[in-house]
C-alpha cells in the first residue's frame, strides 16, 4: 500500500478466535507466497502455474477501505509475466491454470494486496526438468519481479525501469601499461526498458577480495596493472532500475620476466539442470552422468535419485515414491559453475613464467578477440556440453565446439597456433550431442588430433603422466570425481584416443589404463585432456601439468 495506507491492527475489530497483534506502523505495499506442491501427471504433461487471491474477506476490503480487489490485479499481472517469459523463451505449451479467488491462508490473513503463487509442482517430472534448471529459475525469478514492477507502477501511476541484464562478449588483454577490458551489453528481447546505463567495474589482486567498483560509461576501459600480480575483473550494467547480475570473471598478468602470453578462454559458460531420462515406465535425473552445473553453488541438491518408476508417481510414501533421493546431500553446499576459472588457470600459466590475457567464448566467437596474436590458446571446456532444457522446444545451448568456435580454431591451427584444451565433454559432443554433424568428428580428428573413446571412463580420479616427448618423467594426478563446496566434479570424464600415429598417449587413468589426454606437435601443438584442467586437486599438480604443456609447445617445435 502507499505510505498513507498504512495499517495497524487496532483498527480493526478482529473476528472471535482471530490472534490480531499490533501493527508497527510500516507501509506495506504487498505480499507474496510461494508454492509449488501441485500434483503429479503420469504422462509428460506439465501442470503449469497457478495464481491465488482472496477477495471475499473483510467485506471484500483492506484497511482504509481498499478494495481487496488489487489482489487479483497482483495476481493477474505477475501471473500473464510468468507465463508470458515461460512460453517465450522455454516452453510454448506451458500451461497457465487459471486464477483462483479462494480463502487461503496465505492469501487473506496479510492485510495489504497479496498473492499465492503455485509456480509449478515440485512432484512432477515434466514441471521438474525445468525448475531445476538455473537459467529457468533465473528468467523466472526476473519475470516475477518484473510482475510486481508493473503492479507497482499501475498503483502509483508512474513509469518503471527493469534493470539490465550481465554484460556478454568479456575480454582482458594485456597492453603495455596494463589491460584493456572491453564487453558489449546484452539486450533483452523481452523488456524494451532494461538497457543499460554505465557499467561498474570490480577488481580483485591476486588472492584479496573485490573492491567496491567505480563507473564505467563506456563499454571498454584502459587499467594499469603492476607486473607478477593476477588481476581479475568482473562487469555489472546499471540504470535507473538497479545493478545486473555480475559478469564472468576474467584475469589477466604480465610478468617481468615473461617467456611468453597465453590466451585463456572461458568455453565453459554452462549452468543446467541434471541430465532428464524418461521412457514409458521410467522418469528422472541421471547425476551418475551429468548432474548438472549450477549457478555458483547449489543448496537445494538432497541426494542422487533412487527410484524411476512413473508407476510410484502418486505414492504418499516418500521413501518409496518417483524421485525418492539417498537424501545424503541435504545438509550440504555442492560447488557449480563459478565462473571463475581464468585465473585459477592463470595462476598455473603464471608459475610456468608466462603471461596470460583471458577472454569469454562469445569474444573469440565474434571476432573481437584474435587467436593468432598468441603463441597459446588454453581453452576452457570445463562442463560445457550442449544442452536441451525441459521438453526441448527451443534449440539447445552451450555447445563446446560452435561453427563459430570451430572456425576459429582451424584459422588458429592453419597460422601455427598452439592449443591446450580440457574438458569432460569435449569430444562426446563432438560425437553424440543433438547438434553433432560429420563435420564435428572431421574438426575432431583433423584438427584436435583426437577420437572418442568412451565416456565415463573412471568413477577414480586418478591419472598417471607417461613417459614420453611430452614428460621426461612420470607424475600421478588428481582430480575431483564426488559433489563437494570447492569445485565441481567430474562425473564422466573421457576416453581421448589419439586419431594418428603422430599424435601421443600422455596421461592414463591408473584404473583401467584408457588413455585421458594426447598431445600432437605439426605445424600447429594440440593437448586434449578427458577431464576439465581445474578440477585437479592440487595446486601442484595443475602447475606441473602446465609447465609441461607450455614447455612441449615451446622446446619441441
Amino acid at each position: 500500500m502507499r505510505g498513507s495506507e498504512r495499517y495497524d491492527a487496532k483498527q480493526r475489530k478482529p473476528k472471535r478466535g482471530e490472534v490480531v497483534s499490533a501493527g508497527r506502523n510500516i507501509p506495506l505495499d504487498l505480499a507474496l507466497a510461494f508454492h509449488s506442491d501441485a500434483g503429479v501427471r503420469l504422462n509428460d504433461d506439465i501442470i503449469g502455474t497457478l495464481g491465488i487471491y482472496c477477495t471475499r474477506d473483510d467485506g471484500g476490503k483492506f484497511e482504509e477501505e481498499i478494495s481487496r480487489l488489487r489482489s487479483r490485479d497482483l495476481t493477474d499481472i505477475v501471473m500473464s509475466q510468468i507465463v508470458a517469459d515461460i512460453r517465450a523463451k522455454y516452453e510454448p505449451n506451458w500451461t497457465r491454470r487459471g486464477m483462483w479467488d479462494r480463502a487461503y491462508y496465505e492469501a487473506r490473513i496479510p492485510r495489504c494486496p497479496t498473492m499465492l503463487l503455485e509456480l509449478l509442482s515440485h512432484q512432477n517430472f515434466a514441471d521438474m526438468r525445468y525448475g531445476l534448471d538455473p537459467s529457468f529459475r533465473f528468467d523466472v525469478s526476473r519475470a516475477i519481479y518484473k510482475g510486481i514492477l508493473r503492479y507497482l507502477a499501475s498503483q502509483y501511476a508512474t513509469d518503471y525501469v527493469v534493470q539490465p541484464l550481465a554484460v556478454r562478449g568479456f575480454s582482458a588483454r594485456l597492453t603495455p601499461s596494463g589491460a584493456r577490458l572491453c564487453w558489449e551489453p546484452t539486450p533483452d528481447p523481452l523488456e524494451p526498458t532494461a538497457k543499460a546505463d554505465y557499467y561498474i567495474l570490480y577488481t580483485r589482486v591476486d588472492g584479496g577480495g573485490f573492491d567496491c567498483g567505480r563507473r564505467v560509461d563506456a563499454t571498454s576501459v584502459d587499467v594499469k596493472q603492476e607486473a607478477d600480480k593476477i588481476y581479475s575483473y568482473r562487469i555489472t550494467a546499471v540504470n535507473e532500475g538497479g545493478e545486473s547480475f555480475p559478469s564472468e570473471i576474467l584475469s589477466a598478468c604480465r610478468l617481468s620476466a615473461s617467456r611468453g602470453e597465453v590466451m585463456v578462454v572461458n568455453g565453459f559458460d554452462r549452468v543446467s539442470a541434471p541430465m532428464s531420462v524418461q521412457g514409458d515406465s521410467i522418469a528422472g535425473f541421471y547425476n551418475r552422468y551429468d548432474s548438472g552445473a549450477a549457478y555458483i553453488r547449489d543448496i537445494s541438491f538432497t541426494g542422487e535419485q533412487v527410484n524411476f518408476q512413473r508407476s510410484l508417481s502418486k505414492e504418499e510414501n516418500d521413501a518409496y515414491a518417483l524421485g525418492q533421493s539417498y537424501s545424503d546431500y541435504e545438509t550440504e553446499i555442492v560447488a557449480g559453475n563459478t565462473f571463475d576459472y581464468p585465473s585459477l588457470h592463470g595462476e598455473a600459466i603464471a608459475a610456468a613464467g608466462y603471461s596470460f590475457s583471458s577472454a569469454s567464448r562469445l569474444a573469440v566467437e565474434n571476432g573481437s578477440v584474435e587467436l593468432s596474436d598468441y603463441a597459446v590458446v588454453d581453452l576452457i571446456l570445463g562442463k560445457q556440453r550442449t544442452t536441451a532444457i525441459g521438453r526441448g522446444a527451443f534449440e539447445p545451448r552451450f555447445q563446446t565446439f560452435g561453427e563459430a568456435m570451430k572456425s576459429a580454431l582451424r584459422n588458429y591451427a592453419a597460422n601455427g597456433g598452439n592449443l591446450f584444451v580440457s574438458g569432460s565433454y569435449a569430444l562426446s559432443d563432438l560425437w553424440h550431442s543433438p547438434l553433432a554433424t560429420d563435420d564435428d568428428r572431421t574438426f575432431a580428428n583433423e584438427i584436435l588430433h583426437a577420437s572418442f573413446g568412451g565416456d565415463m571412463a573412471t568413477q577414480r580420479g586418478a591419472v598417471r603422466m607417461q613417459v614420453s616427448k611430452f614428460s621426461a618423467t612420470t607424475h600421478d594426478l588428481e582430480f575431483t570425481t564426488e559433489l563437494n563446496s570447492d569445485i565441481y566434479c567430474v562425473e564422466s570424464p573421457e576416453v581421448v584416443r589419439p586419431a594418428d600415429k603422430s599424435t601421443l598417449t600422455i596421461l592414463r587413468y591408473r584404473s583401467n589404463n584408457r588413455s585421458a589426454a594426447t598431445a600432437y606437435l605439426g605445424d600447429y601443438g594440440v593437448v586434449l585432456l578427458g577431464f576439465p584442467f581445474e578440477t585437479i586437486t592440487s595446486a601442484d599438480s595443475r602447475n606441473l601439468l602446465m609447465q609441461k604443456v607450455l614447455c612441449y609447445f615451446d622446446n619441441e617445435r
